[in-house]
């Protein structure tokens, strides 16, 4: 780098006009980075923060500093998506294969490191052992280690590869482990306070005696109210380190990591980083916290009482930190990586809620907060661990700080790279059509998909003036003056709905409206996640109230008040819906249901004829269209046909929506949520099911009553006429009988049976069809024409007839012909 230097600020004073121009300096060889697992939360911040280093030189500009390029560096969250144009390094590291919670998925790697050139899994040891052998720096990290990701156990593998490489291929390496400083947890102080004996340029002896004695004068006061400052622990006390319980493994890791300056043979040095609490870039350890104020949009939990002090440091400093390590080794071994703002537990919290919820907290026992699974065993331990630690080598280091001052000084600038790069940003959604053209269902289908608050503004005032009538109630109830005073607005508020309702046959004043909405606007929920307006604001002016923001500036000279109204970008929508169909086709799509009628309201054809007046006069004139405001706002907004919609859902224009929105802007389901979700669902499947086969087992029932019921009614039929023909032959002469027995009534009851079986449309005519078809006259057998078999007939019946049946009645040949 020195050589770079002076080529670079070398200036030829001796005139040489005929001389070429001076050659540009080579670049320098990009060295090679070993980074150990690169899948966790701040090895892949260390590979790509080395993937992208571009210049070797060093800077101490810091984030408070002026150089706006330096600020638009220290903003860009780059290196953290995009891959690597020119870097000084070539990033190599491990990973461990990425198990599903679906047992039916197979095991997978975990999300690409753009900036990494190569990967192995943290099992292939050989193939680790020819990347640690040509790599000239070797980065360890167990700082982010937990119960799941056992990045310590790797680091023991890797650390016993890199003592055989040093011994065999003795090439001279940089080893640096990023450490915790839970690893001190234990250590006890020497007095109340470690004062450095430098600042007391005197004897020792004297200076036990003066703490002493500004204790014993200052014990009513705070830390902060004394002059003598509360210290840590500093760099050249490691050796006297003590850990925590759970973090014994931690420390003998380091000690056996620091064993590698040892071998001189290969000129290698090994450098511990004992890091602070790591923030920053979407969070770990802190993260618990940041979802939890951001989810509930209420009180958010501290742990305990939050006193205990706690070292942090931001990712990218820490980068930074290792950086200056790796370009400018420090003379200690053994260094501190903290900021300077020593907060306790409660200052993080209190910070955070006030940046992403409404501000306040609430003490959470430990307990409970294991019980839920809020917070592992690791980070309880860590969170109630107080540990106070003082930088030295690394605040005399030149680099660039993102958070020199600390979590709290640096809190909005997390909660936008939490933000970023969590992908949680808010989502504005607004849905606008005519009336009945399914605006309700569809923003309560993007609700639903997206986990978005709905907007409607029925539902939102009724909601509101429940909540009016609550906080009169109250003042009943005897209260503080604050509460009297919000329940006399509330009162105030009450009447004026009542009176507008009065004066617009129940309906409520724009204003009142309005009011509610920008309350809701304004709720936590809504900043964070977004939301879903359901066809509101209906017109240019009720827009911009809504969306833009008034500012008054008085001017005592004149006694005049000038106005002027600037857009809240936060509030505007950015995706717009307009549903399109035709007036008719609503009309008839509207008339064509069959909607339930509340009391007191008018018949739905008059309904609809009032919604779609008002919705025509609003829509007259373009120019106070609220797609128009919305079109000055260069907020472009997307048509939907509603008339491809077959189906009260609205699948179609859902579809239309979802990918016009995008993936959700919300975190993922959790483990616990997504065993809900599926027990859920195979419920309703199995109940869905259950109702199916309970539905087609009463239809069959009903079919076979119904087919009892008519073989029975049928039966009762065919009964009843036997009986009635029995009746009615029994009246019948005996020859008249047994004429139709013998002639008619055999053939006659095939023909009915038949028909019974066959069911036809048209009995009658089948019957006849049924006796033409089976009949046989005598005159088509004997082939003789009908006359003449008739008179044969006749007279062969007149011999055979007696003359005593003709005495008893009966009718002869010719009477039955002539009948």
């Amino acid at each position: 780098m020195k050589l770079l230097s002076a080529v670079a600020l070398k200036v030829d004073t001796a005139p040489k006009p005929e001389a070429p121009p001076p050659a540009e300096a080579a670049p320098l060889p990009a060295k090679i980075v070993f980074v150990n697992r690169v899948d966790t939360y701040f090895g892949r911040i260390l590979a790509q923060f080395f993937g992208r280093v571009a210049s070797p030189t060093l800077s101490s500009a810091n984030a408070d500093s002026a150089d706006p390029v330096a600020e638009k560096e220290l903003l860009d969250l780059s290196f953290l998506e995009s891959d690597s144009k020119v870097s000084l390094y070539k990033v190599f590291g491990t990973y461990r294969l990425q198990h599903s919670l679906d047992p039916h998925e197979p095991t997978k790697r975990p999300t690409k490191v753009p900036v990494a050139y190569g990967l192995c899994p943290a099992d292939n040891y050989a193939h680790m052992y020819r990347m640690m052998s040509a790599v000239d720096i070797c980065l360890f990290h167990i700082a982010d280690h937990n119960e799941e990701n056992q990045l310590l156990e790797d680091s023991i593998k890797v650390l016993d590869i890199a003592f055989r490489v040093l011994k065999e291929t003795k090439t001279p390496k940089t080893f640096v482990l990023v450490s915790t400083t839970m690893t001190w947890a234990e250590t006890k102080f020497f007095s109340k306070y470690a004062v450095k004996p430098e600042l007391f340029p005197m004897d020792p002896q004297l200076v036990d005696k003066e703490t002493e004695a500004i204790l014993e004068f200052e014990t009513t006061k705070t830390e902060q109210e004394m002059n003598i400052e509360a210290f840590g622990f500093y760099e050249d006390e490691f050796r006297r380190r003590k850990a925590h319980p759970s973090f014994r493994q931690h420390l003998e890791f380091e000690r056996q990591f620091m064993t590698l300056n040892d071998k001189a043979e290969a000129a290698s040095v090994a450098y511990v980083v004992a890091a602070g609490i790591i923030y920053g870039y979407g969070e770990n350890l802190f993260h618990w916290l940041f979802k939890e104020a951001w989810s509930n949009g209420q009180d958010v939990s501290l742990l305990n009482d939050g006193s205990v002090h706690i070292p942090t440091i931001h990712a990218r400093d820490l980068c930074q930190v290792i950086l200056n390590v790796c370009l400018e080794p420090p003379r200690n071994k053994y260094l501190i990586a903290v900021d300077e703002g020593r907060p306790t537990l409660r200052d993080i919290t209190e910070a955070t809620s006030q940046a992403l919820s409404e501000g306040g907290v609430k003490e959470t026992s430990a307990d409970e907060l294991l019980m839920e699974k809020t917070i592992n065993r690791v980070e309880y331990d860590t969170l109630t661990s107080d540990v106070r630690m003082e930088p030295t080598t690394v605040a005399d280091m030149k680099s660039r700080w993102l958070a020199r001052n600390g979590f709290v000084q640096s809190v909005s600038r997390l909660i936008e790279e939490y933000k970023i790069l969590r992908n949680l940003h808010p989502l504005r959604i607004a849905i606008y059509g005519p009336p009945f053209s399914g605006k309700t269902t569809l923003a309560r289908a993007l609700a639903k998909d997206y986990r978005l608050p709905l907007i409607d503004v029925k539902e939102l005032t009724e909601t509101g003036v429940a909540s009016l009538e609550v906080a009169v109630k109250q003042r009943e109830d005897g209260s503080d003056g604050d509460v009297v005073a919000k329940a006399a607005e509330a009162q105030q508020v009450l009447d004026g709905i009542t009176m507008s309702r009065a004066q617009n046959m129940g309906r409520i004043g724009d204003h009142y409206v309005m009011r509610f909405v920008k309350e809701m606007l304004d709720t936590v929920q809504c900043k964070n996640k977004g939301f879903v307006l359901d066809g509101y604001p209906e017109s240019y002016s009720s827009a911009k109230e809504l969306f833009e923001v008034k500012h008054g500036s008085s001017n005592e000279t004149e006694k005049m008040e000038a106005v002027t109204s600037t857009v809240d970008h936060f509030l505007v929508p950015e995706i717009v819906f307009a549903l399109e169909a035709p007036e008719e086709f609503l009309r008839n799509r509207m008339l064509g249901k069959p909607i339930p009628q509340s009391k007191g309201e008018p018949p739905i054809e008059v309904q609809v004829v009032q919604r779609f007046a008002e919705y025509n006069v609003i829509m007259a004139d373009a120019e106070d269209s609220v797609l128009t405001y919305f079109d000055e706002l260069e907020v472009p907004w997307t048509p939907i046909d509603v008339t491809r919609d077959s189906s009260d859902t609205m699948e179609h224009s859902r579809q239309t929506a979802v990918k016009r929105v995008g993936r959700p802007r919300n975190y993922p389901l959790s483990k616990p949520e997504k065993l809900q979700l599926y027990r859920g669902e195979a419920e309703r499947r199995i109940l869905q099911a259950d109702a199916v086969a309970l539905q087609q087992k009463f239809r069959t029932n009903l079919e076979d009553m119904e087919r009892d019921r008519r073989k029975k009614q049928w039966q009762e039929d065919l009964d009843r006429i036997a009986k009635a023909s029995q009746v009615a032959s029994k009246s019948l002469p005996i020859p008249t009988r047994q004429y139709l027995m013998t002639f008619v009534f055999p053939l006659l009851t095939d023909a009915l049976t038949a028909c019974e079986a066959a069911r036809p449309s048209d009995p009658l005519d089948f019957l006849a069809e049924y006796l033409l078809q089976n009949s046989k006259p005598l005159y088509l057998e004997r082939r003789v024409p009908f006359k003449e078999m008739t008179a044969q007939a006749r007279r062969k019946y007149q011999r055979k007839t007696s003359p005593r049946e003709k005495k008893d009645g009966d009718l002869s040949g010719n009477d039955i012909h002539s009948r």
